[in-house]
């Protein structure tokens, strides 16, 4: 799994890439925690370079302060059957 912080804007963005499961878990919540640090506002996080999540990968991106705005066919399946609320960009 790789993280990448991009800015636009004042806007935080992480882009997650790689299989995101219990192993990745802990670096995410750890990258998630600094930007919550250093920004104020939701964070949005994009998916789309995820082939495979489980429900531990997934668990940093539950926040209510994280918004998803693009996840891979496997994450979005994955994110409904968890009833969790996209924003996904077409």
């Amino acid at each position: 799994m790789a993280l990448e912080i991009h800015r636009i804007g004042s806007q935080p963005l992480v882009v997650v890439s790689g299989e995101l499961d219990l192993a990745g878990k802990d670096l995410l919540e750890a990258l998630l925690a600094h930007v919550r640090a250093s920004s104020s506002g939701p964070i949005e996080v994009d998916l789309g370079r995820v082939p495979f999540a489980d429900t531990h990968g997934l668990e940093p991106v539950l926040g209510p302060d994280v918004v998803v705005v693009a996840a891979s066919p496997a994450v979005t399946r994955l994110l409904r059957h968890l009833d969790v609320p996209l924003r996904l960009s077409s």
